[in-house]
């Protein structure tokens, strides 16, 4: 159903209701080559992400005509690591959206971040280093999916 070039919400549903995306986001969006999607595992992230796409697909692409958004695919964040339900809702995405639109990289918790909200991002430690290369390898896959286009 979704993405110009990506095959994400093949079971979807058409979008029903009203969205209270403020103008600011419309234009941003409307005005990007690319969205990533960051799906926190628990059931109404998931619930969350399929409507925004819908949403990106309806309005932005089909009704505004969009001329550049695609997702770039969706970024897994796991609120507690090795959980059930975060696991659960991992396989709930990769069937719904396809396991080709989910990135490799999955963001885990981490003690780190957390303080970072305190601290600020810091380069201290053998810990800012496994946070920074999380994220380097989102970068990584993100410029590797765009590049393939």
């Amino acid at each position: 159903m979704i993405f110009r070039r990506r095959t994400c919400l093949r079971k979807v549903e058409p979008c029903e209701g009203s969205n209270a995306i403020s103008l600011i986001t419309n234009s941003a969006l409307y005005a990007t080559d690319y969205a990533v999607i960051v799906l926190q595992t628990q059931e109404r992230s998931l619930q969350g992400a399929e409507a925004f796409i819908r949403y990106l697909q309806d309005t932005l692409i089909n009704q505004f005509h969009a001329p550049t958004l695609d997702v770039a695919g969706i970024l897994p964040v796991l609120l507690k690591n090795g959980a059930p339900v975060d696991l659960s809702t991992l396989s709930k995405a990769e069937k719904m959206f396809g396991k080709e639109n989910m990135f490799k990289t999955t963001i885990k918790n981490m003690e780190r971040l957390k303080r970072y909200d305190v601290t600020g991002v810091t380069f201290k430690d053998q810990f800012d280093r496994a946070v920074q290369e999380v994220y380097k390898n989102v970068v990584d896959e993100l410029l590797n999916r765009i590049s393939e286009e």
